[in-house]
Parts: C-alpha cells; sequence; structure tokens
C-alpha cells in the first residue's frame, strides 16, 4: 500500500494512497469519494460523500475508485475466496475489508475469422469453505473430493464477430504452439536480429485461434540425399483451422505435428535422388501431393493445407561451392551455346539476306528483260500495224483507181455500143466498118512507137453520113 503524503492533498480526488490515523479531528468527503473509518475497536464504517465526519481515535483510508468502459469488465477479488466479473460499464470503490483486489480489464474483441476455447467449472460452489483453513483442508479430503470428481468441466467454442467477458467460473484456454519462424530468427542472431528465448516463447503463446487461411515458414533441416549429400530446404506452406474440436481433442501443439509430417515428407522425398537429381527436381516440392503424410496429419488435427510453396535450398559453404562452381561452368557452356547458336543463326541471317538481295536482283533483271520484250513486242506491233495501214491505203487508193478505170472503161464500152447502135441504125454495115478498124489498127501496129500511139489515139474517128464522129 502507498502510504499517503501531504502533498496529495492537491489531488481532487483522493484514493487508497490516502491514510491517516487521527486523534481527533474532521474529515470532508467530497461527492464522488468514499472513505473507510475504523474506530478504536477496529469497526469499519464505509463514509460516502457528499459528507462532513467526525471521528475520534479513528484510521481513516479513502477508497480507490475503478470504472469499466463498454468494452472492459472489472474483476474483484473477495477475501474470502469469490471472484467476481463485472461486466462494463460499471463503476466500484475497492473496499479493503472485502476486496483482495479489484482490477479492470479489457474484454476481449473477436473478428470474424477468430476463435476462443472458453471453458467453466461446472461444479457446484463448496458449503463450508468460509471457515478456517483448517476446516477447509478437512473438508477437501473429506467428500468434497468425490463431488469434485463426479462433475465436469465444460468446454464450448466462442467464433466471432464478438466481445467476449468471461463470467467469474470461466477462463480462456491459453494456447502453446510452436513457433516455426524461431530457426530464421536463430539464423539472424549474427546480425543481432535474433529474439531472446523468452521473447520467442511468449511470441508462441496466445489465446485467439486463426481460422482464416495462414502462412507457415518453415526450413527442413540435414535433408539427406541419395549420395549422403545433406542440404536444408525451405518450405513456405498455407493452411488452415477448419474443426476447433478435433484439434483440441487429439494434439496440444498441432504444428508441430504439421512440421514434423512435412520434414518427413521432405526426407523421403530428398532420399530417393542424387544430390544433382533432386536439386532438378526440387520444384516437385511445390506439389501437395507428394507430401502425404503431412495431409493425413492435416486432416487428424482438424486442419487443411491449402497449398506448399519450394523457397530453395541451403547446404555447408564446401558444398555450396561446388554447387556454385557447377552452376557457374553450367552457365558458361549454355552461354557459349547460345553464343554459338546465335554466331550461326547470325551467319544463316547473312547468307539469307546475300541470297534475298541476290534474288531481288536477279528479279529486277528479269523485269528489266520483260520490259524491253514488252516495248520491242509494242513497237514491232505498231510497226506492224503502220505498215498494214499503209498497204490497206494502198489497196484502197488502187481500188479506188480500178474502179475509177472501170467506171471510165464503162462509160467508153457504153458510149461505142451507143455510137454503134446509132450507126446501125443509120444504115452502116457494122461488119465492114469494124473489119476497116481492124485494118487500121494493124497498120497503125506497123509505125514507129510515136505514131503507133498516136494512130492508135486517131484510130475510131470516122466521119458517115448522119452519124457524129466518135472514137474506140
Amino acid at each position: 500500500m502507498q502510504h499517503w503524503r501531504r502533498d496529495t492533498e492537491s489531488k481532487p480526488f483522493r484514493d487508497g494512497s490516502y491514510c491517516k490515523h487521527l486523534w481527533i479531528g474532521k474529515r470532508t468527503v467530497k461527492q464522488g469519494e468514499c472513505a473507510a473509518i475504523w474506530d478504536d475497536k477496529g469497526k469499519c464504517t464505509l463514509v460516502e460523500g457528499p459528507r462532513r465526519v467526525w471521528v475520534m481515535f479513528s484510521t481513516v483510508r479513502f477508497l480507490t475508485f475503478h470504472r469499466a468502459g463498454t468494452h472492459e469488465f472489472i474483476i474483484v477479488k473477495y477475501k474470502n475466496g469469490d471472484k467476481e466479473h463485472l461486466r462494463g460499464p460499471v463503476t466500484l470503490f475497492q473496499n479493503p475489508v472485502e476486496h483482495t483486489s479489484v482490477e479492470v480489464q479489457p474484454a476481449t474483441q473477436l473478428s470474424t475469422s477468430e476463435a476462443l476455447v472458453v471453458y467453466k467449472d461446472c461444479r457446484p460452489p463448496a458449503a463450508g469453505r468460509t471457515g478456517s483453513a483448517a476446516e477447509v483442508l478437512a473438508g477437501l479430503a473429506g467428500g468434497d473430493i468425490a463431488e469434485k470428481e463426479g462433475m465436469g468441466i465444460s468446454r464450448r467454442v466462442l467464433h466471432g464477430p464478438a466481445l467476449f467477458v468471461p463470467h467469474a467460473d470461466e477462463w480462456v484456454h491459453e494456447f502453446n504452439w510452436s513457433n516455426p519462424d524461431e530457426d530464421a530468427a536463430t539464423e539472424d542472431a549474427a546480425t543481432g536480429a535474433a529474439k531472446s528465448a523468452l521473447a520467442k516463447k511468449e511470441a508462441s503463446k496466445f489465446s485467439k485461434l486463426q481460422l482464416n487461411s495462414t502462412s507457415l515458414h518453415y526450413t527442413v533441416k540435414g535433408v539427406r540425399a541419395a549420395d549422403e549429400a545433406r542440404l536444408d530446404v525451405r518450405l513456405v506452406g498455407s493452411c488452415q483451422l477448419v474443426d476447433v474440436n478435433k484439434m483440441l481433442d487429439t494434439s496440444g501443439d498441432p504444428i508441430q505435428d504439421l512440421l514434423q509430417a512435412l520434414t518427413a515428407d521432405v526426407f523421403k522425398f530428398g532420399g530417393k535422388y542424387p544430390l544433382e537429381v533432386f536439386l532438378e527436381k526440387s520444384p516437385e516440392l511445390s506439389n501437395l501431393d507428394n507430401f502425404p503424410t503431412l495431409k493425413v496429419r492435416a486432416e487428424q488435427v482438424g486442419f487443411r493445407i491449402s497449398n506448399i510453396v519450394y523457397q530453395g535450398y541451403k547446404t555447408t559453404k564446401t558444398l555450396q561451392n561446388m554447387l556454385d562452381d557447377t552452376i557457374i561452368s553450367r552457365h558458361k557452356h549454355r552461354l557459349e551455346k547460345e553464343q554459338l547458336a546465335a554466331e550461326q543463326q547470325l551467319q544463316t541471317l547473312r547468307l539469307e539476306s546475300e541470297m534475298a538481295l541476290s534474288e531481288k536482283e536477279n528479279e529486277r533483271e528479269r523485269q528489266k528483260k520483260a520490259l524491253a520484250l514488252a516495248l520491242q513486242a509494242e513497237q514491232d506491233k505498231f510497226d506492224a500495224a503502220k505498215v498494214a495501214e499503209v498497204h490497206r491505203q494502198r489497196l484502197t487508193l488502187e481500188a479506188q483507181a480500178h474502179d475509177q478505170r472501170m467506171l471510165m472503161a464503162h462509160k467508153e464500152d457504153e458510149a461505142t455500143l451507143l455510137g454503134l447502135q446509132r450507126m446501125k441504125d443509120i444504115g452502116v454495115d457494122l461488119d465492114r466498118y469494124l473489119e476497116s478498124r481492124v485494118a487500121l489498127s494493124q497498120a497503125g501496129g506497123r509505125g514507129s512507137s510515136t505514131g503507133k500511139g498516136q494512130g492508135a489515139a486517131g484510130l475510131g474517128r470516122l466521119n458517115y453520113p448522119g452519124v457524129e464522129a466518135f472514137s474506140i
């Protein structure tokens, strides 16, 4: 108990730290305060303000005021061993005569994905427990033990969303599961990031169960391959608690059970292959079908495993250097192979480009030749058309000249026939006339070429009585 000091009189409301012995005097208990006054016979009287009291040979102690809000409750422990939980909003003065302790605690808030395991003492209250310590021990040694064994403890699972305030005969289950992240903290100890052992232990204690899917990070250490090589395998699993009662009935530390099953599956998988083959097939550890033991154990403890993700491996420094050299050599060969393939591909592209260019040039030459041939064909066609047109025009002119000559000959024949007809009409003997004409023609043919022409031209002009001159 903290003793009262004079400087505390400046407080607007006094609490349990104020305690004073008075021979005679008065005290004012303000409104909102409460005081316990013991007289000289040891009897205690509670005085609640506003009130002024006179005391003699008494001890005055003000009571501590406790207040619980809507999300809080007050735990009251009585000196007779009873306990009471008062749900807020509520206020209470701590009475040192009746109360051992008064404590304000926050109510437990549960979200939709959280749950609490609550136990309740179903035994009836023991009778005669308010006597002395010897009487209480005698009662426990007698028939109360059988009564205790005849009754039990009930358990219930409270799912959120909820605001839980336990009753006096209820308590919340405190879980203490393994923490797989402790290994990671141990590995970081050299850098000062590791926690103390006490901090790790406290971190693994909790009362709220998470019902949604959570990640489980774990490193399986010392996995032995078929060629006796050892390495550590890092995995991340997603698990979800689906049956709380099954978990409570079958396991006290389900995380430890899941990790053991996971370790067994990884050891079984790694023991089938040598190191190089194991590293090649290590991505198959992300397949949940390779963890049969884990799936069975998860079903037994009320969990469901959604997936497993392989994150990598870690081994000794010497083996890791060998693996690094192997990886470097493999990558070097792969890069050389890729470089050679790239050079070959570049040469192929260059040849293809040259061939394509040559083909384009040949195509251009063929196009030029084809164009020249086409132009020559067009020129020949034009020349042939031009010659044909000239020949056609010549033929047309000759036909026109022939037609004109024929027309003139026709006209001359008509004129000759007309003249002969007229000569016949006037009584000229045409036979004698024609014979004379033939004789004249033959006589004219024996002359010179000039005279021959002129004689031929002068034939036919004869004068007959009554007939006009005409020529043949």
